[in-house]
């Protein structure tokens, strides 16, 4: 009778340890799944952006070489 007392307190004690234990262990897989969703989604966004941003830099570059040759224009028919 003394073991069946010692395993039904010992189930009773660990109960919600036990529930509180699944719950966590749901919450972090949930966290885990949500997570490797976003570094999934990050890797496809960056490689939709890369050739934007390397566009953008060649245009950037562009715009100011003619930036410069415009100055340089300009201050050659001041002087003129």
């Amino acid at each position: 009778m003394g073991v069946l007392l010692t395993r039904w307190v010992h189930r009773t004690r660990t109960a919600p340890e036990t529930t509180a234990l699944s719950t966590e262990r749901d919450l972090l897989r949930a966290r885990v799944a949500d997570l490797e969703e976003r570094t999934s989604t990050g890797h496809a966004l960056t490689s939709t952006v890369t050739p934007v941003t390397v566009s953008l830099q060649r245009v950037e570059a562009q715009v100011a070489a003619l930036e410069r040759d415009r100055v340089a224009q300009y201050a050659r028919s001041a002087s003129s």
